[in-house]
């Protein structure tokens, strides 16, 4: 029973270490998102047309299991567009 705990640790932690590089490559612009970090339109603005908060919402329990959050790979570079975005 033990070592079904190490197999899902370990596959846990591969998915994070490529999460990681995914988003190190956005981040250097290696993968393109076309209206992202390629080809933007400087005048769409997206600030009047959010109906939701998009961005993760961290939440601090204590569980047995690691959860799987959700990342998208702009959220950082979204947030930053929504700071300076005229009104």
């Amino acid at each position: 029973n033990d070592f079904n705990g190490v197999v899902e640790n370990v596959d846990y932690e591969r998915n994070m270490v490529k999460a990681q590089k995914e988003q190190e490559q956005f981040d250097e612009r290696k993968i393109v998102l076309v209206g992202t970090n390629k080809l933007i339109n400087k005048n769409d603005r997206m600030k009047d047309h959010l109906e939701l908060y998009p961005f993760q919402k961290k939440r601090h329990l204590k569980t047995q299991i690691s959860p799987i959050s959700q990342v998208r790979l702009s959220e950082v570079m979204e947030q930053q567009r929504l700071k300076t975005e005229d009104k």
